[in-house]
């Protein structure tokens, strides 16, 4: 009887111990989370070295006019493929805004692609948000089928040449974009 108690007092000591570690570890998790949501900091995504030539991607801009990404070819282009219903995107949008208002004077253009949306959901967006980039609208999602990628947001830089120099997949913050920046600097896109 006495290894029955024993066997049976273990056992209610090993289900504690793990109930207050799990506890313990759910209480952490809730602090980290309160952390990141109450300082809107997310995870940056991390730019990759890439070199193929970018596809021809066309679009049709907020007036109604088609266009092609061929028509920004300059110093560098980034691409940035975005929906108004992704929260990462939205996060993101300020800080591509700033880069392209820091870097136009160097020849960078933001080509902020929507993908999905109808004209008057991406202009009431780009309305109410005081969006400051070239917006293009991408009813048919071709620009995610030409770079292969299902992930929203997508971004990628575009060399003078044609040729894209970075990729990357989740919102970037502005640290990791300067970076990213000034690698396309040192492969000659940026001045």
């Amino acid at each position: 009887m006495s290894v029955v108690k024993s066997g049976s007092r273990l056992r209610t000591a090993s289900f504690a111990a793990l109930g207050s570690g799990l506890m313990l570890l759910a209480g952490a998790g809730a602090v980290g989370l309160g952390r990141l949501s109450s300082s809107q900091e997310l995870p940056s995504a991390v730019p990759i070295e890439a070199d193929y030539p970018a596809p021809e991607l066309s679009f049709v801009n907020l007036a109604d006019k088609r266009g092609s990404l061929s028509d920004f070819r300059g110093p560098a282009v980034l691409v940035n493929l975005w929906a108004t219903w992704c929260p990462l995107c939205l996060a993101e949008m300020p800080v591509l805004a700033a880069a392209a208002r820091d870097h136009a004077s160097q020849g960078l253009v933001v080509l902020a692609l929507n993908q999905g949306e109808s004209q008057e959901v991406v202009s009431d967006f780009v309305e109410r948000s005081r969006l400051a980039l070239v917006v293009g609208l991408d009813p048919h999602e071709e620009a995610m089928r030409l770079v292969r990628t299902t992930a929203l947001p997508s971004s990628y830089v575009v060399d003078a040449q044609g040729q894209v120099r970075l990729a990357w997949f989740g919102a970037i913050d502005r640290d990791h974009l300067e970076a990213a920046l000034a690698r396309v600097g040192d492969m000659g896109g940026l001045p």
